[in-house]
């Protein structure tokens, strides 16, 4: 079986090639000019929004590669003091519910609510400040940033209550 052009690009491309052997050579010139032109300018600007998305992923992996070091920087810290390790691969709400757990917080001192999908509001009652600065420092390791805090004293001692807006990675 033998593939071939169908008659009208056939005819087509003969035009053409008459066309261009009529131009003069001055015309051929600033036509395959024009022709590289056109072909180069949108190639080089894909290559340059590729290569600009790639420096801003390397970007932010080196960002995340910074964020994993500290956390396996403190994690031996962390564990004398009581606290285990939490998986980075959950999400913040289940981090935070994992931290609070190893924190040794009770769930009725300690609820996490998700404002929006990076962004928790955590309402302490009565909670051990020690123990949410511990875990603050172990969520601040892992790139969680805190919004917005209003924390009072509570009426037993070295226990706080109030909300704390917290905005992961």
């Amino acid at each position: 079986m033998r593939l071939s052009w169908p008659t009208p690009l056939i005819d087509l491309g003969e035009r053409v090639a008459s066309r261009y052997a009529q131009l003069s050579l001055r015309d051929r010139r600033a036509l395959a000019l024009g022709a590289t032109a056109v072909t180069l300018i949108p190639l080089l600007a894909l290559m340059f929004h590729v290569t600009e998305r790639n420096w801003a992923a390397q970007g932010r992996i080196a960002d995340k590669r910074s964020v994993l070091q500290q956390w396996n920087a403190h994690q031996p810290q962390w564990q004398a003091s009581g606290l285990a390790g939490v998986p980075i691969d959950l999400s913040l709400q289940q981090r935070l519910e994992a931290a609070r757990s190893a924190a040794g917080l009770s769930s009725a001192a300690f609820r996490v609510t998700e404002q929006a999908p990076r962004t928790v509001l955590l309402q302490l009652d009565a909670a051990d400040f020690a123990s949410i600065v511990a875990l603050l420092a172990q969520m601040s390791a892992e790139g969680v940033s805190i919004e917005s805090v209003e924390l009072a004293a509570a009426a037993s001692p070295g226990a706080v209550s109030g909300t704390l807006l917290l905005r992961g990675p």
